[in-house]
């Protein structure tokens, strides 16, 4: 996807006006969802706060920003970065843009969702151990990603 990208050097700026634009609107969006997380930290006390899976919401928003940033970097807004090796490349590829974010932020709202499904539906308390279904929808990808590493690393 990025190979080209890895064995050239430039400069981290801008390439046009749009990916300014760009950058700076996604930038933009993120500011509510970044305070939001901020204003359920620091009131985790407050009782509807406290039910809400305020960890699960901030594990996943931390995923999408990740996938975000992920994202604008593959998609050369900045042109192609190299800073220690072509070997950073599978890292914005597989690991930041798959496993740590798209599939993190997914995998958060999956079980979000089974965690309402649990309260809603079936009548049960509020959902606390959410991290062992996290981890088991996480690893096709954490698969996937190994394996893209592995298999990269054996072509050169």
């Amino acid at each position: 996807m990025s190979s080209l990208a890895c064995h050239q050097v430039q400069e981290f700026e801008p390439r046009s006006g749009l990916d300014v634009v760009v950058v700076s609107l996604v930038g933009l969006g993120c500011i509510p969802f970044v305070a939001a997380n901020v204003v359920m930290l620091c009131n985790l006390k407050y009782q509807p706060i406290r039910q809400k899976n305020v960890d699960l919401t901030v594990a996943s928003s931390a995923g999408g920003l990740i996938w975000l940033i992920a994202t604008i970097i593959i998609n050369r807004h900045f042109g192609p970065i190299k800073v220690g090796g072509s070997a950073l490349c599978l890292i914005w590829d597989f690991w930041l843009q798959g496993a740590l974010g798209f599939a993190l932020w997914l995998n958060c709202l999956n079980v979000h969702l089974y965690s309402l499904h649990r309260i809603l539906v079936l009548k049960h308390k509020n959902f606390k151990y959410w991290l062992l279904p996290l981890l088991i929808m996480e690893l096709p990808m954490l698969t996937f990603c190994i394996a893209g590493s592995i298999f990269r690393a054996s072509r050169r």
